[in-house]
């Protein structure tokens, strides 16, 4: 189902043609991946935001930027098929980030396909369970810094949530900082 694994071989024809970078928000939902799809745009890239699953390859071509789990549990894959790009793992304090995914993951399981293959990669199961989501968490926040070890270049560590913003990300972009605040969106917690 999913058309992106194809495309992440690094002998693939069809990696030959891609743009070569990409900025890949590769924290999970509800780490600030909707203000760093803001903040992409705001910089003047053509960004993102939670591209369907099963389209991955095909979307990403006419995107500079783009951020959310699709992204996040792909970036393997991304960095064999954009290997210049840019990673920025959102990251947040684990017990608000518990609250705000059982506020926005319970309840009936998406009825979409993709988004049902979605949450079973990156959480192992449909709906929310506390053990299940901070063990992938945990998991998935390994598995980046282990990947990108030795390439510091290559991953920016952001917490949007505790106030990191332009300070940081302008600097790994290299890019002027705006005169506009860093965006913050969707900060609601609980319902």
């Amino acid at each position: 189902m999913n058309s992106f694994p194809d495309r992440a071989k690094s002998d693939s024809p069809q990696c030959d043609n891609l743009p070569q970078r990409k900025i890949l928000g590769i924290g999970l939902s509800r780490t600030g991946t909707t203000s760093l799809h803001l903040a992409m745009g705001m910089l003047g890239y053509r960004s993102i935001h939670c591209p369907r699953l099963d389209r991955l390859g095909e979307i990403l071509e006419h995107y500079q930027a783009a951020v959310d789990t699709p992204i996040a549990c792909s970036f393997r894959e991304l960095d064999l098929c954009y290997p210049d790009s840019l990673f920025i793992l959102t990251i947040r304090d684990i017990r608000s980030w518990l609250e705000s995914t059982e506020w926005l993951f319970t309840g009936p399981p998406p009825k979409s396909p993709w988004k049902r293959q979605l949450r079973l990669k990156t959480f192992g199961v449909l709906t929310w369970d506390r053990r299940r989501f901070l063990n992938a968490y945990h998991r998935h926040v390994e598995a980046v810094l282990d990947h990108f070890e030795g390439r510091p270049e290559s991953l920016l560590v952001l917490d949007i949530t505790a106030g990191e913003g332009w300070e940081r990300l302008c600097p790994f972009l290299q890019t002027p900082q705006p005169p506009l605040p860093f965006p913050h969106e969707n900060a609601r917690l609980v319902r």
